[in-house]
């Protein structure tokens, strides 16, 4: 894995509200009234989610994610709108997934 991670952002139907997305890293999101904050919000969360990363066993992989990437931004819906959080499928999540990905592998 390279040292950044890629984030999607999901802006909201009516513009009101932004999640920042890591898929790589599953419950990893931060939402905020623009792209900016929520992607700041979620840069901030990293440390916490670090404890997700260790009990996946997967916190040197985690460790080595210094900062984030901003690779696709894509329509919400009115729940990204209301609650900040994503709700709709970036192109990441409509991908196939290979068939030794595994549980875990697909996140490796």
């Amino acid at each position: 894995m390279a040292n950044h991670t890629r984030v999607t952002l999901e802006i909201g139907l009516k513009g009101k509200m932004v999640a920042a997305v890591a898929p790589d890293w599953p419950g990893l999101e931060r939402g905020a009234k623009t792209a900016e904050a929520a992607v700041e919000r979620l840069r901030a969360y990293m440390p916490r989610y670090a404890s997700v990363a260790k009990l996946a066993e997967m916190d040197a992989e985690f460790e080595a994610v210094k900062d984030v990437e901003v690779v696709e931004q894509y329509p919400g819906t009115g729940s990204t709108d209301f609650w900040g959080i994503s709700f709709a499928y970036s192109s990441i999540d409509k991908q196939d997934m290979s068939a030794d990905a595994g549980v875990l592998g697909v996140f490796r």
